[in-house]
């Protein structure tokens, strides 16, 4: 894996930040590289806004694409801020596409067009 991450600094004090990574399993052929791990050979893009505000506001997104199984890809977003001193809120949105060819299923295939959206609510003591 080799990863870059660049960030700075907005007027007003926010931050952001861009990371890219590339993982990839080498000394393997493409076949054995597929159902060894569900990353083999893949790319990461990906973006953090951090307000740096007294509620404590963040963003995030990210996708990941497979470089091998072209159609195959999962994206990330999460949002989280306090709601009060003792109460925080957090909502991340999943999705994953990754049809299989064949009947073998590879990588995310078994998750192929899930979604999944959450919704957490903390209490701080």
């Amino acid at each position: 894996a080799l990863g870059l991450e660049s960030g700075w600094n907005y007027r007003g004090g926010s931050e952001g930040t861009v990371f890219i990574e590339a993982q990839r399993l080498l000394g393997l052929s493409k076949e054995l590289r597929a159902g060894r791990h569900l990353f083999q050979s893949d790319f990461l893009i990906g973006y953090r806004h951090a307000w740096n505000d007294i509620l404590g506001r963040e963003l995030m997104i990210s996708l990941i694409i497979d470089s091998e199984r072209k159609s195959e890809f999962l994206f990330n977003s999460s949002y989280k801020q306090r709601l009060s001193d003792t109460w925080q809120m957090e909502l991340q949105l999943r999705y994953i596409n990754a049809p299989s060819k064949g009947k073998q299923q590879a990588g995310l295939s078994p998750f192929h067009k899930s979604t999944q959206l959450e919704f957490r609510l903390t209490r701080f003591f």
